[in-house]
């Protein structure tokens, strides 16, 4: 394929066609018109590059170098995705398992959870209807009847203004670990404060009224079986290994004991930026 000194080849035009989206293919394969609309396009985009490769510093100046700099960064970029494509990487599996037992804490530890129930008096929190005052101690004489002996089910029916819950005989039907995203601090922390199953913590006030909670299961905090976790710490591993690799293969271009600088000409072209004395 070619038009007006610049051309395709037949290998590029295979490439070009392989990174057209499914759609593009089809569509260049059944429509003689799209087709043409896709090969202009390509063919248009190497004619602009034919161009801006025959650029001269004498003619284009700043521009030139500019364009030359943005070249440059291109090419720099891809070599070191080249090199990275084909970095071997080694097997991380004695690695792995090392990291496990040294970093556990991160990879494998799951705190504990907890479950609850509870009793709603709803008094939201800056509404005008809402006085907590008169609220607080009967809520406390319902707790000591609680701790007593009395039936949280049927205290649950009778007070409870938590509808989602109520319908459950007030579980809060979700396990939680301490400062849970999406639950109200005061009552996760209420929930923590509790010793054994079955205990109730004290009232706990959030910004939706008062709570009495009941604690109805614990998962204790554990931790997951490294085959869990492999691939998570082998993938880590991995992404290391790839960053320090690639930072020593960009520091073998750094200026060598080879290399030389013409002190007199830098000191010319950054004269006029030195600071005055």
């Amino acid at each position: 394929m070619s038009d007006q000194g610049v051309s395709i080849s037949e290998q590029e035009l295979e490439n070009i066609i392989s990174n057209w989206t499914p759609q593009m293919r089809r569509s260049a394969a059944d429509d003689m018109g799209d087709r043409i609309e896709l090969l202009n396009a390509s063919l248009t985009s190497r004619k602009m590059a034919a161009e801006m490769d025959a650029m001269t510093p004498e003619e284009f100046g700043a521009r030139y170098w500019k364009y030359q700099a943005k070249l440059r960064d291109f090419k720099r970029q891809h070599r070191l995705e080249l090199f990275l494509d084909t970095l071997e990487i080694p097997d991380m599996e004695d690695l792995a398992k090392e990291r496990y037992q040294t970093s556990k804490e991160k990879y494998a530890r799951v705190p504990e959870k907890r479950l609850s129930s509870h009793i709603l008096f709803k008094c939201l929190a800056g509404t005008p209807d809402c006085d907590r005052t008169p609220l607080r101690p009967k809520v406390a004489a319902l707790l000591e009847e609680l701790r007593a002996g009395a039936s949280f089910e049927d205290m649950v029916q009778k007070y409870s203004d938590d509808r989602g819950t109520k319908a459950k005989k007030g579980l809060f039907d979700r396990w939680m670990q301490l400062g849970e995203l999406g639950v109200e601090p005061t009552y996760s922390g209420g929930v923590f404060s509790i010793a054994e199953v079955g205990e109730y913590a004290e009232v706990v006030e959030s910004r939706f009224g008062l709570h009495i909670i009941r604690l109805d299961g614990i998962e204790p905090k554990h931790f997951l079986a490294y085959e869990k976790v492999k691939d998570k710490i082998i993938a880590d591993l991995t992404t290391e290994f790839r960053q320090l690799a690639l930072k020593d293969f960009y520091a073998s271009y750094q200026i060598s004991d080879e290399g030389y600088i013409n002190g007199d000409a830098l000191d010319k072209l950054l004269a006029p930026y030195k600071s005055s004395n």
